[in-house]
């Protein structure tokens, strides 16, 4: 009996440690499962929507203390997994889109907006954030960084330690390199480790 009270307050706190949420503004709307990443927002009229089936894990902020932020949306898709994400918004109307069955990594960066402003000599703002859009199926592995105004299509790969600062427009490729540019083309991947997935190659029992 004690045992099982230990192993239900374990549980209880393994499952809580990725749970903080703060929020400050109006008309903020949160989905989330509820043992789901850590959350801030500080704004109004933002939404976080993540999926149930997701297991995302990190932590999503949407605007600062000193800098509120409106109208901005964050999704995540069915399936999608993260082993730890940040994800930065802190422009108003900007927005984050992932799609269903993503694989993150570790210590994966996604920042919508720059911390910072960028001007030309006529003071004219040149680093506006709007948005980044990442598939279905789309694979990040460890330390890669993604900035504002991002695209990365179905189906890819980012390579260890990537920093992506452009879109890409062509589905199943690698990307990799700092900046990342393809580096290969008409690939698929799966969540099976190599030796896995040649066991059941050569069983015979390998499906896609």
């Amino acid at each position: 009996m004690l045992v099982k009270l230990v192993r239900r307050i374990a549980n209880k706190i393994r499952h809580c440690r990725y749970k903080k949420i703060k929020i400050k503004g109006k008309n903020n709307i949160l989905q989330m499962p509820e043992w789901s990443t850590k959350v801030f927002i500080y704004g109004n009229n933002n939404k976080v929507v993540i999926a149930d089936t997701a297991q995302f894990k990190g932590e999503i902020c949407i605007g600062a203390p000193d800098c509120y932020t409106d109208n901005c949306t964050v999704t995540i898709g069915e399936n999608t997994q993260s082993n730890g994400t940040a994800i930065r918004l802190l422009e108003d109307n900007s927005t984050v889109d992932i799609g269903d069955d993503c694989l993150f990594s570790t210590n994966i960066n996604i920042a919508c907006s720059d911390t910072h402003s960028i001007l030309d000599f006529e003071d004219n703002l040149l680093n506006i954030g709007k948005s980044v859009n990442i598939g279905n199926r789309v694979w990040l592995c460890q330390d890669v960084k993604i900035s504002k105004n991002v695209t990365i299509p179905d189906g890819c790969v980012v390579g260890m330690g990537s920093i992506v600062t452009k879109s890409f427009s062509e589905p199943n490729c690698i990307i990799a390199g700092s900046p990342a540019h393809v580096v290969k083309r008409k690939v698929k991947w799966s969540k099976l480790r190599p030796k896995q997935y040649m066991n059941l190659k050569n069983e015979g029992e390998y499906n896609g």
